[in-house]
């Protein structure tokens, strides 16, 4: 068996590899299992060298098991995350959910108000009766 087994396209390196490439600009696929143009590392989909490491979908991946856009770390899905296991947009740290969280296991983008608005208990409200007053026939 030859190193270069089950690829389709031009200039693919590895095994299993499926897509375009010019390798004097570097946009062939290298690696394993790779689905696009010009991807280096195992499992990739994607375009141009863009994603590196294993197992990411998307563009500008790094680490392993990203989807979507320049996320770094691992098992990221969103864009901009960096660290691992978060969801979302811009999280920073690990299992992150939401928007800029930073730290582990944020949930959502909190704001002071919001913040505050969910520790202050809620004043109640006492109903009022619009019950009609009887009268009396003269």
């Amino acid at each position: 068996m030859t190193e270069a087994l089950h690829n389709i396209g031009f200039g693919n390196i590895g095994g299993n590899n499926y897509g375009t490439s010019v390798r004097q600009h570097r946009l062939g696929n290298t690696g394993t299992g790779n689905i696009g143009i010009g991807l280096t590392g195992d499992n990739q989909v994607g375009f141009g060298a863009l994603n590196s490491g294993s197992g990411n979908i998307g563009f500008f991946n790094s680490g392993n098991g990203n989807i979507g856009f320049f996320n770094s770390g691992n098992g990221n899905v969103g864009i901009g995350n960096s660290g691992n296991y978060n969801t979302g947009l811009g999280n920073v740290g690990n299992a992150n959910t939401g928007l800029f969280n930073t730290g582990l296991n944020g949930i959502s983008m909190r704001t002071e108000a919001t913040t505050q608005a969910a520790t202050t208990p809620a004043t109640p409200t006492r109903a009022t009766s619009t019950r009609a007053t009887p009268t009396r026939g003269t």
